[in-house]
């Protein structure tokens, strides 16, 4: 008999101990969000534990009887206790206050009758339980117990009971870890008090609900030190974020993964819920461009080197990043796609305790500025430079080639009688004509070379490193490629044929691009002259 009293006081006095360790420890993270709320739980518990085993020690019924009621002050409070600090966990809303206001009014209506037990009707006459191992209390429960009491206490529980297993199925790797733990911790004392209140234990009048905190108190040390449930709070975690479009990827203050959403998880694959709470510098080293672009955006924020952000500092400017993405289907090819990155940090009493990296997906609008911009460079009926972008290039080479002394050279071409061809054969064939001439430019053209429209039917070439010589040999291959062309046009075979001009010269100070097309137009102009479909060359660059 003295044994098995021996071991009930020894399990509750331990776990008096471990909460009063885990008081301890969350002093020391008494800033965290969650710190407050789950100090009071650790509280009241430890307020029911110490009750109990005063209870157990104690021999008379009225002194006994002082320590239940003593007992139901937790367990009036701490449902509603736990509700709130489990909602605040999983990242449930916040209850609305006028809500919030009664259920706090039942908790204090629960220990107003258990003090003053009106009429006797939540305890009728208790009496002392002497058939057992242990002294205990036969309550003799009434009408507010099992009118008031229970069913306010346990369905707190049971909506606590509903959040705790949405986080412990539909969780991310530790989140759904703690949310397990914390769920197994929730229904153990639950199950045992309602086995208690139905009769199916073989002793009557002892609750198991206690001893069954111990084994509670244990699994809440496990979720506070091992799965680190401060640290690793959600910082964005609802609803909402699970549905945007971007990727949020979420870290602490010293670089651990805290939380992700599906987009990111779908974007970066190796970020999956079971390494939350790894570094993320040493989950993305296989991205290097992705690394990058985060350390460019701290560094744009006024990040200090020791990870410490400046008060003054903004939340960073926008970083352009590319990223291969895996297709829909695991046979799909890798597509390289555009992201902008944003790095903000999360402050809390003045202090960064983490970051949110949003990766937003920019690939349409990079597609349709580069096709802005791709118009405004080129010539769309001739695929070759538009005359600005001809004239802003040639003028950086004619630079290049005064700076280095480097020789350059300039064609002009001009398709013969092409207003005629326009005016039979109409402009459809006359744009057919200028496509087939920007075709064969881009395919006799070096890289370097520079081919744009220059006007109507001008074709414009700037040929960097060639004298007059190599530039009179580009002209006759470019000229004897349109000789050989062929335009199909109504089942008749249309030819076209084309004059240049070349300008070159020894560039020196006085040479400019405008120059060097004034002499290529002289010199097309004589070929003109001297019958068409030849090459006009020897002409000096004017000034």
């Amino acid at each position: 008999m003295a044994c098995g009293y021996d071991l009930v006081l020894v399990l509750h006095v331990a776990s008096a101990v471990v909460l009063l360790g885990l008081l301890v420890f969350v002093a020391f993270n008494w800033r965290e969000p969650l710190a407050p709320r789950f100090g009071l739980v650790l509280g009241f518990l430890l307020l029911w534990t110490l009750a109990y085993v005063a209870e157990l020690s104690v021999v008379g019924l009225s002194v006994k009887q002082t320590w239940a009621n003593v007992q139901f002050v937790s367990a009036a409070v701490l449902p509603l206790l736990w509700l709130l600090t489990m909602r605040k966990a999983v990242g449930a809303r916040p209850l609305p206050r006028t809500l919030l206001a009664v259920l706090w009014l039942g908790c204090a209506a629960t220990i107003v009758s258990v003090f003053a037990d009106p009429g006797g009707l939540f305890r009728g006459e208790p009496t002392l339980d002497l058939t057992g191992p242990l002294v205990l209390v036969d309550a003799d429960y009434g009408l507010l117990y099992y009118g008031l009491w229970l069913p306010f206490a346990y369905g707190l529980l049971l909506w606590t009971i509903v959040g705790l297993t949405g986080a412990a199925v539909r969780g991310q790797g530790l989140v759904r870890a703690r949310g397990r733990l914390l769920l197994v911790a929730t229904l153990l004392p639950m199950i045992a008090g309602l086995l208690f209140i139905v009769g199916l234990l073989p002793w009557r009048n002892f609750n198991p609900a206690m001893s069954s905190l111990s084994v509670s108190v244990l699994l809440l040390a496990v979720v506070l030190v091992r799965h680190r449930m401060f640290d690793l709070t959600p910082l964005a975690r609802d609803a909402v974020i699970d549905q945007l479009p971007d990727a949020i990827i979420v870290v602490d203050a010293r670089g651990l993964l805290v939380d992700l959403n599906p987009a990111a998880r779908g974007l970066l694959p190796e970020l999956s819920p079971d390494v939350l709470g790894q570094p993320l510098e040493s989950l993305l080293g296989k991205r290097p461009a992705l690394r990058s672009a985060v350390s460019r955006a701290r560094a744009d924020r006024g990040e200090t080197a020791g990870g410490e952000q400046s008060r003054e500092s903004g939340p960073g400017a926008e970083q352009a990043v590319a990223l291969s993405v895996s297709g829909p289907e695991l046979r799909a090819e890798p597509e390289e796609r555009h992201y902008s990155l944003h790095v903000t940090p999360v402050v809390r009493g003045g202090e960064s305790v983490g970051e949110v990296i949003v990766l937003r997906d920019v690939s349409e609008s990079v597609r349709l500025y580069r096709h802005l911009r791709r118009l405004a460079n080129t010539d769309e009926l001739s695929g070759l430079l538009s005359r600005r972008r001809l004239l802003e290039l040639g003028s950086r080479e004619v630079a290049r080639a005064r700076r280095h002394a480097r020789p350059l050279a300039v064609l002009l071409l001009d398709l013969d009688r092409f207003k005629l061809v326009n005016d039979v054969r109409g402009h459809v064939v006359g744009d057919e004509v200028l496509r087939a001439l920007g075709a064969i430019c881009r395919a006799e053209l070096r890289e370097s070379d520079l081919a744009g429209r220059y006007g109507g039917d001008e074709i414009c070439i700037v040929l960097p490193e060639l004298d007059e010589h190599g530039a009179s040999a580009v002209a006759e291959r470019l000229r004897a490629a349109v000789a050989e062309l062929s335009i199909d046009c109504d089942g008749e075979t249309l030819g076209v044929t084309v004059s240049i001009g070349v300008a070159a010269a020894s560039v020196d100070e006085t040479t400019t691009l405008k120059g060097l097309v004034a002499a290529a137009d002289v010199a097309l102009y004589e070929a003109k002259h001297e019958g068409r479909n030849r090459v006009g060359a020897g002409v000096e660059a004017l000034a």
